[in-house]
């Protein structure tokens, strides 16, 4: 999958009880929910589990269990899809906790997100092409 933009800016604009309506599936390109039938599952039981859980996903907080088990999931794949690229969800997911990861100061995002989480941020953060990180610094 070609990271798209567009595609960002539409997940963006939705409300996450309502990410599996985006048009309907139908109106997703097959391609953005991976390329093998495990990426596709993959993709599409991290949506629901996204869905179930916004209002633990919106604090997304050190101890939280939603952030456990993407911490977990995200040590033995690149990616929420899987292993080989981005998908669908790990744009969801991006469009979710991407500002909370941006606004946190530099010195407290291994702390507060995980190496992980970390890792995962920032190869789609440059993936989008998006203006680098603006350390947030302390005065």
């Amino acid at each position: 999958m070609t990271i798209s933009l567009a595609l960002l800016a539409k997940i963006s604009s939705t409300a996450p009880e309502s990410y599996h309506t985006l048009g309907g599936y139908h109106s997703i390109a097959d391609e953005n929910f991976g390329e093998t039938s495990t990426e596709k599952a993959f993709t599409i039981q991290w949506l629901k589990y996204l869905s179930e859980n916004k209002k633990e996903l919106e604090r997304f907080y050190k101890d939280s269990t939603v952030k456990k088990e993407i911490t977990q999931h995200l040590s033995k794949y690149s990616f929420l899809g899987g292993a080989g690229n981005p998908t669908f969800v790990d744009l969801v997911l991006y469009s979710c906790i991407g500002d909370k990861v941006k606004s946190t100061y530099q010195v407290e995002r291994l702390d507060k997100f995980g190496s992980h989480v970390l890792r995962w941020f920032n190869f789609l953060h440059a993936s989008l092409g998006e203006d680098s990180v603006v350390a947030v610094l302390r005065c």
